[in-house]
């Protein structure tokens, strides 16, 4: 079996030097699975170490950190160094690439605590220093990997080292060293004919030129590097060159060739941008179609990644939809351009707790998803949790996470909670107004003092993470019924946007309506162009009380049932029968004979008849029935 194992290794890692991500990932699937089974726990470190890998490349960068600190949790009682040492390292890179680098030099030098031989280790020092303006010690290491380089002959990473530290050099006021090591790198550069290197070593002489004033030397050596590799369709080289010919020329003072420069790099920036998505789309549809082939052979464990797969997809493609302007939100009143207003305002300051208040459907989540992303291309994670939707009994290990062990049931690894995966970026808490009292205070301390520890754990884990709640609760109310503690309240309240119902913004719901009809169309192939004026009036009497949400089904189902170049009132006739069956429905009758009644039967009989009122949607029943959402749970129903 080992060496079956020993091989699958070979194999994986020889996908992952051909850029073979879709062979990577499936090998890397296939030796999990055999090292769990076999209980081989080397096999298994590997594994994990192969997913974390993958995941971030692919900018999943929380499900990449999963996988490396289950390793490393498999790797702690090892006498191995250098595979800890490479984990530590790998789980600062993924930190890095998150632009969290406090914890990146945190595990960097971890890492380097196991294995300080490491060229490549003290690069990634190297880099993370320079990231937060410790030139002197950011040199101290380049200088060290150049030394650990020279002696085991590695000339790309001698030129490497050489060309960092020059950059340093640079940044600290130091061109003429920055130009003596920039010459011996680019000779050896040359030595082993790496063009990527060379084009490096060249901007960075065009950009001591340019601190040095020599502005005309800085173009032509800027020009020479373009020559090499615009024929090469060095893209990222290119956009850099770009950039900096702008910033030269504007120094120069000719603004003419600035502008232009300019707008190149801007028009590279958004191709590369464009192509990195469609990309990884291509990778992962490959990806998601060979996986339904094996499906009959391993059917529950290729169900789950299928999921996972399909999840990536969609972020993807909406990612891709908002670069070129199909995934756009369509604000249609004074109010919603008020909230957008706000949410751009609230974006702008991540230590404000923003509360979302609303009614079902009335977009609650896409306003803090407008709050978290605002016009940046964000990297960072957006984590939802609905409160209503967790047994309270489970709430505490979703929110903080668990270490191994730490209560019957646990997973062996233990789990990263919410707030821990949304490090860096966002926690939505939906339906804040369910979460249940004994939960409040210890929202509050970690809110309040910004830190969280695991269930079982004695390690205290710094947070960085911005809040978002919503609600469909009215919180002053629940406050003075005691539902809600007021000092979460006010601390969640610092930031606060409302959502009026769709029937208080009359005016959107013709242009929200032409929205839909034209996305829906396309989507199901239909000649739907228009809405005739009888529609829209026929749309604007009615109350919806699932509010934009309702709108949005209700012209889905009108474009699923007919084809016709305008939407006319008679598509829309089912609309009326719901209204008159909801006038007519709204009440029941209850009969009080000699024997007396069945009380469960006529609360029975309540929460059925409330249910159809509400279209099936517990939250909503409940405030109907002005209960908790829990009290329905409980009924089973």
């Amino acid at each position: 079996m080992k060496k079956s194992i020993s091989e699958l290794e070979k194999k994986i890692n020889q996908a992952w030097t051909d850029g073979d991500m879709i062979g990577f990932k499936q090998m890397s699937d296939e030796l999990l699975e055999m090292a769990e089974q076999d209980d081989i726990q080397e096999a298994q470190i590997s594994a994990h170490n192969y997913q974390g890998l993958y995941h971030n490349r692919f900018s999943n960068y929380d499900k990449a950190l999963e996988h490396f600190f289950a390793a490393m949790k498999l790797a702690l009682n090892s006498t191995d160094t250098i595979t800890k040492s490479t984990l530590y390292n790998n789980i600062g890179m993924t930190y890095g690439s998150m632009r969290i680098v406090e914890k990146s030099l945190e595990y960097y030098l971890k890492a380097y605590e196991l294995d300080p031989e490491s060229c490549e280790l003290n690069l990634n020092l190297g880099f993370a220093y320079k990231e937060i303006q410790e030139l002197e010690k950011a040199l101290d290491y380049y200088d060290r990997a150049y030394q650990l380089a020279s002696n085991t002959g590695n000339k790309k990473l001698i030129s490497w080292s050489l060309m960092h530290a020059a950059i340093t050099n640079t940044l600290l006021g130091n061109i003429i060293e920055s130009d003596r090591k920039l010459s011996i790198a680019m000779k050896i550069a040359k030595e082993i004919g790496d063009e990527y290197q060379i084009a490096g070593i060249m901007f960075q002489q065009a950009v001591n030129l340019k601190k040095s004033e020599r502005y005309d030397k800085s173009v032509t050596k800027l020009n020479e590097i373009l020559q090499r590799n615009e024929k090469a369709d060095n893209i990222s080289v290119v956009r850099s060159v770009y950039a900096e010919l702008a910033d030269t020329y504007h120094l120069a003072g000719d603004l003419q060739n600035a502008y232009e420069y300019k707008c190149l790099q801007l028009e590279l920036t958004e191709k590369v941008f464009n192509n990195s998505i469609s990309d990884k789309i291509n990778i992962l549809q490959k990806s998601h179609k060979q996986e339904l082939e094996i499906m009959e052979k391993q059917q529950e464990q290729i169900r789950k990644e299928i999921q996972h797969k399909e999840l990536m997809l969609t972020e993807f493609k909406k990612a891709y939809s908002n670069v070129t302007g199909i995934g756009q939100v369509g604000v249609f009143s004074a109010k919603m351009k008020e909230i957008v207003k706000m949410a751009e305002v609230f974006h702008k300051d991540r230590n404000v707790p923003v509360l979302i208040e609303g009614a079902t459907g009335t977009g609650k989540e896409i306003i803090a998803r407008m709050i978290h992303y605002g016009n940046d291309e964000l990297k960072t994670p957006f984590i939802t949790l609905n409160c209503s939707a967790i047994s309270e009994s489970l709430f505490e290990s979703e929110l903080f996470g668990y270490e191994a062990g730490a209560f019957t049931g646990a997973k062996a690894a233990g789990m990263i909670g919410k707030m821990e995966l949304a490090q860096g970026g966002t926690l939505f808490l939906d339906e804040i107004g369910e979460l249940p009292l004994s939960m409040q205070p210890k929202l509050l301390r970690a809110l309040e003092l910004k830190e969280i520890f695991r269930i079982g754990g004695n390690t205290c884990i710094k947070l960085d993470i911005r809040i978002i709640c919503a609600t469909n609760r009215n919180l002053a109310l629940e406050l003075e019924k005691g539902n809600f503690r007021e000092d979460l309240y006010y601390r969640l309240n610092t930031g606060k946007i409302t959502i009026p119902p769709l029937a208080q913004r009359k005016e959107e719901i013709a242009p929200l309506a032409q929205l839909f009809l034209l996305e829906f169309s396309k989507e199901k192939k239909k000649s739907f162009l228009s809405i005739e004026n009888d529609a829209i009036k026929q749309l604007e009497s009615y109350a919806w009380p699932g509010n934009v949400r309702e709108l949005r089904n209700v012209i889905e189902r009108a474009t699923l049932l007919y084809d016709d170049s305008e939407l006319r009132a008679e598509h829309l006739e089912f609309l009326n029968h719901k209204k008159s069956s909801e006038h007519s429905s709204r009440r029941i009758i209850i009969d009080f004979p000699e024997e007396g009644v069945d009380y469960s039967e006529i609360e029975r009989r309540i929460f059925q008849k409330g249910l159809e009122l509400c279209d099936g949607n517990k939250t909503l029943l409940a405030k109907l029935l002005n209960i908790s959402v829990k009290t329905i749970y409980r009924r089973k129903l």
